[in-house]
This record gives structure tokens, sequence and C-alpha cells, in this order.
């Protein structure tokens, strides 16, 4: 389990094994190889905008609604959602491309993933 600062500034690192976790004044993000991997810890009617690579989703408790809205992208490029409580209500939204989404349910433990195709300019579900 890892065990962020509770408190960080801007730019704090936290490194745990051969990782090294930065705070974007958000969240904390870490890169390994060529994945991105981002922890965010959202709450209730938020909307998270998603990065390319993993995000894992660590709210504190069930959320009963969740807006995450996926990144601009290019060529063909993956996003992978991972949650750790339920989310009663996921939204998911682009503001550059088409996706096919209907708000639903995402269990605890919960994935998804989407990858961008560039000559269709959409999201699809993997």
């Amino acid at each position: 389990m890892l065990n962020f600062p509770d408190a960080p500034t801007s730019g704090a690192t936290f490194t745990n094994g051969s990782l090294v976790w930065k705070w974007d004044g958000i969240k904390w993000g870490a890169g390994g190889l060529d994945v991105t991997y981002t922890l965010v810890a959202p709450t209730t009617g938020q909307t998270v905008l998603l990065t390319l690579g993993k995000t894992v989703l660590n709210p504190a408790t069930p959320l009963a609604a969740l807006t995450l809205q996926l990144p601009t992208a290019a060529d063909t490029n993956v996003v992978h959602i991972s949650t750790r409580q339920r989310i009663a209500a996921l939204a998911i939204t682009s503001n550059t491309a088409a996706i096919d989404w209907t708000t639903t349910e995402l269990p605890q433990n919960g994935q998804l993933d989407f990858t961008y195709i560039a000559s269709l300019n959409a999201w699809v579900r993997a």
C-alpha cells in the first residue's frame, strides 16, 4: 500500500521502490517505461481529466456519481481506468472525439479500457 504524504506542495516527490511519484498540485503521477500511472482521489460529483496511460481512482469511499473526461489523442492511444471503490453513476466524456458510452455503474475493483482510433476520431471501449 502506498503511503503518500498528507499535505504535499506542488512539485513534491515520493519514492516507492523504483517509481518516483510527483505531486502536480492536484494528483500524484508516476512514470514507468512507456506507461504513465496517475493516482486520483476523486469526490462525488467531480470531473476528472484523464491522461493517456493508466489512471487509478482511489476515492476514500464509494461514490454516487463521477465524470471522467478522456484526453485529446492522436494516432492510437490507450486509457486504462481502474477503481478501488464502487462508482454508482460513471459518466465518460470527450471534448475532441466521439465516444459510445452510457452512464453506468463501475463496481469496486472495476476496470475499463478505451482505445483512440484516429481514422474514426473516436474512443472505442476495448
